[in-house]
């Protein structure tokens, strides 16, 4: 119910004096009384026991925050109207609403500082995923108002730019048990060979709806084509070969007299290589849950990888060459040249388990150093969202 004829002095004074009776409030400056909100009986909708569960989880976060985050969130905040649980909390549902998880928390923090730069940081985290560390510049505040009580009241908000400098934590460990995986490996073929012979766009759909039901092992698609030349044109048989080779691991309570809840991550080595004609995309990677997209030249290159992983006792991670969403090859060849693989390859070499308090990171700048730092995750596109600041802006 709207009200008229009160001064704004004369409503203010009625907020709270009829507490769990009737409920004072302004709407677009208008002053209005409601009947005292109560709490909605029955069972919550499952949207609203997940938002619960959200706000909930920035409510217990904001108090477990460490001290040295504390500092650096009020530090980005001075000047503003906002507290630094409000930018935390922001930072957290830009997150959220990115990738559909929660952020990691950061739990005892060592961050060493020069004038307010930063030089090195260490802490740990409540989940495995890789952390970055991105500078986020500090843009002019944004000023916006509001109507509060029946006043306009001036909103400072933070704000900064896009994350430049992006470098990847060190998963900190102390040493490793060798792993040797027993391999397997499965084959698919898709191929169109009829007569009278195809000509190419014909003959690669033929080919890849044959190819179309999900393998039970998947692999990196290898096309193969056979090239004739007749009078009237260019014409092809295709195949598709589906090559993948994997491996299985059950996760036992112990594993070479180590116990599997000191694992922290898992290191091995990786080779590629790939002929001039390789199509120009990356081999998909799977280990123990953690896909990349490995790009692959046309000389042999050897790398190392570490991935932090979580591991229960009973549980099966598997390694593979190849990311299960990536069941169907490309409908290459582009007519009228054929495209060969022969000479690419994928191979891992030893794979170790690495033993550490889950899960510790750290990271050391050299000079000289600089300031902004913000702790960050990918989403899914690889984009980098910032949810905790280690340093002065």
């Amino acid at each position: 119910m709207k009200l008229t004829g009160i001064s704004v002095d004369d409503f203010n004074t009625l907020a709270g004096e009829f507490a769990h009776s009737l409920d004072f409030y302004y709407w677009k400056g208008i002053p209005c009384v409601r009947k005292w909100p109560r709490k909605k009986l029955g069972s919550a909708t499952e949207a609203q026991s997940i938002w619960y569960k959200i706000f909930k989880h920035f409510a217990e976060a904001k108090h477990a925050t460490a001290f040295e985050i504390r500092f650096f969130y009020k530090h980005w905040t001075a000047g503003t109207t906002w507290t630094w649980g409000d930018l935390a909390t922001a930072q957290g549902l830009e997150y959220y609403g990115a990738t559909k998880k929660l952020p990691p928390q950061i739990i005892t923090p060592t961050i060493d500082t020069y004038y307010g730069k930063l030089r090195y940081i260490k802490f740990r985290t409540d989940s495995p995923e890789q952390p970055y560390l991105c500078r986020k510049l500090p843009k002019e505040n944004l000023v916006e108002y509001k109507t509060y009580r029946g006043r306009k009241e001036k909103c400072i908000r933070p704000r900064m730019g896009e994350n430049i400098d992006c470098v990847a934590m060190k998963l900190m460990y102390s040493s490793g048990i060798n792993y040797t995986p027993t391999w397997f490996n499965g084959r698919r073929y898709a191929q169109d060979v009829g007569y009278p012979l195809k000509l190419c766009p014909a003959c690669q759909t033929d080919a890849l709806a044959r190819y179309a039901t999900t393998p039970e092992t998947y692999g990196p698609g290898i096309a193969t084509v056979t090239l004739a030349q007749l009078w009237f044109n260019w014409t092809y048989t295709y195949s598709v070969e589906n090559k993948r080779s994997y491996v299985s691991w059950l996760c036992p309570d112990y594993y070479g007299g180590i116990q599997t809840s000191r694992f922290c991550g898992i290191k091995y080595g990786i080779r590629a290589t790939k002929t001039m004609f390789w199509p120009p995309e990356d081999w998909s990677v799977s280990v123990f849950g953690t896909h990349y997209h490995y790009p692959v030249p046309p000389v042999l290159i050897t790398d190392e990888k570490i991935h932090p992983i979580a591991l229960y006792p009973g549980t099966t991670y598997t390694i593979s060459g190849v990311h299960p969403d990536y069941y169907l090859p490309r409908p290459y060849p582009c007519c009228p040249r054929p495209t060969y693989s022969i000479g690419s390859s994928l191979a891992f070499f030893p794979f170790q388990f690495l033993i550490g308090e889950r899960w510790w990171w750290e990271y050391t700048f050299t000079a000289p150093y600089t300031s902004s730092w913000w702790l960050s995750y990918p989403d899914a596109e690889g984009r980098m969202h910032g949810v905790s600041p280690v340093s002065g802006k």
